[in-house]
């Protein structure tokens, strides 16, 4: 099924008629629409494509296809073939499928496929312009590159070996030079969970045929849990650098709040420097440093790391979400942005005050250099998403939020898990004035002014339907 619109008025119009029609009500499994192409006037950002990939995409024990960060899901080839990466369930483990978009073609057929017991991402290789995927085959880290995906190449090291129910809290990064790094979580025997871990990490090149040559495996104890990482190897063009921004992830009383109604605490961001091959330089500073409560507080501040980015010039940005304790007028909830140079010195921070205060932000550079926040946001009605261009002042260096556009209607009636994973430069994508995604929707459907029910914020995550966009950026 294709539609094709011309403006956003148009498209309302279509919206009207499938309200009516009362398509896409609970229990409808086809995804529709299959495919949008839209065309917009010149100078407005607008939704160019808009593609179902699968209506299958679920996985246990907390590995959802909208679980963690924004992770390196979704690249774009030289060519102009797409690859996206999904995951479901099967027999206990997670079972990714790397899914095809052929510009030729411009549908989606299933390249690979395999097995993980956790997390799992895709990255191109910038020099070589091949898709890698880094998996755990039996708990091991494993990498598969294009264009056979076999065998894997396992990534060199001591590596703590976890069962399915059990996070690695890994990371991945590829630079522009090809180089990839790998970082996992190491939790030591302490009698106050996550508050005695090591940070564990090595990088390595592919050759562009077979081989994979690495550093040493580096460790560095960093005491509290720091994870979540957004990795960013090559920083500042030094090859032999690698800076990150991790999320304080801490049992309450790591964190010193015994009385937590939760038991994890998310409260500060961390940046890390050090040597791609060595720790000798390692340095670390805080981005947001932890909000504080009384100790005997049942709710306690946090501040979530939901995007972590650096920009052409090298400034490192990090978008967060605050919650306040129950009935605290500070620190405001909402979203918020602080940037920093690679060093970890905070250059500039803000919270965001016209962007609804809840769903999540990413943030991303276009083509001609020029930064913007996209913001998506799970409604009881609607799935939100809007995209506003930031404005720094030329003299000051100040950022604020120029006029948003909003592209809600291209996902309608798609009710969205958790926020979409962007094609990003830490992933090897080049910055362009196209932003390729992909995101997990709920099984569970929109039907026009009906509450989405029962299965609402979180939908079904044991089975959600998986989605490709691209949004196409003022020329």
């Amino acid at each position: 099924m294709r539609y094709r619109f011309l403006s956003r008025s148009l498209l309302l119009k279509w919206l009207a008629a499938l309200a009516v029609a009362g398509c896409g009500g609970k229990g409808d499994d086809s995804p529709r629409p299959l495919k949008v192409e839209s065309v917009s006037p010149i100078g407005a950002s607008f939704v160019e494509r808009f593609e179902a990939i699968a209506t299958d995409g679920n996985a246990g024990d907390q590995i959802y296809n909208h679980w963690g960060g924004n992770q390196p899901r979704i690249t774009r080839h030289a060519d102009g073939t797409i690859r996206v990466l999904y995951l479901k369930t099967s027999g206990g483990l997670v079972n990714w499928r790397l899914m095809k978009r052929a510009p030729a073609t411009a549908s989606w057929t299933e390249e690979a496929t395999g097995t993980s017991t956790d997390d799992v991402v895709l990255v191109r290789d910038p020099v070589s312009d091949l898709a890698h995927v880094v998996a755990y085959w039996q708990s091991v880290p494993t990498v598969y590159s294009s264009p056979t995906f076999t065998p894997g190449t396992t990534i060199p090291g001591s590596w703590q070996e976890l069962p399915p129910t059990s996070r690695h809290y890994s990371a991945v990064g590829i630079g522009a030079d090809g180089t990839l790094c790998y970082k996992a979580s190491r939790e030591l025997p302490t009698p106050v969970p996550t508050s005695n871990t090591q940070t564990q990490y090595i990088c390595g090149r592919h050759d562009g045929l077979s081989t994979w040559t690495w550093e040493a495996q580096q460790t560095m104890s960093i005491g509290l849990r720091y994870a979540y990482d957004y990795m960013f190897p090559g920083a500042s063009g030094d090859a032999n650098r690698l800076v990150a921004t991790a999320q304080s992830d801490l049992y309450k009383t790591a964190a010193g709040y015994p009385n937590s109604a939760n038991n994890y605490i998310f409260n500060g961001i961390r940046l890390y420097s050090t040597g791609a091959g060595d720790t000798a330089s390692w340095s670390q500073s805080e981005l947001v440093v932890p909000y504080s409560a009384p100790p005997s507080t049942t709710s306690v501040p946090t501040a979530r790391q939901k995007d972590g980015f650096i920009d052409s010039a090298g400034r490192v940005f990090s978008t967060y979400f605050v919650e306040p304790s129950a009935g605290a007028s500070t620190p405001a909830r909402g979203h918020y942005t602080v940037m920093a140079d690679s060093a970890g010195n905070v250059l500039f921070g803000t919270r965001w005050a016209s962007v609804p205060t809840f769903g999540g932000t990413r943030i991303f550079e276009d083509g001609k250099n020029r930064l913007w926040l996209l913001w998506t946001g799970q409604g009881s009605l609607f799935t939100y998403v809007y995209l506003y261009p930031i404005i720094e002042d030329p003299v000051t260096h100040v950022f604020s939020l120029g006029a948003m556009t909003d592209l809600s209607t291209a996902f309608w009636p798609y009710s969205i898990n958790g926020m979409p994973m962007l094609a990003v430069p830490r992933g090897g994508q080049l910055i362009d004035n196209v932003v390729d995604a992909t995101f997990a929707a709920s099984d569970t459907v929109y039907v026009s002014g009906s509450p989405l029910g029962p299965e609402y914020p979180n939908g079904k995550a044991d089975h959600q339907r998986i989605f490709y966009f691209r949004i196409h950026l003022p020329d």
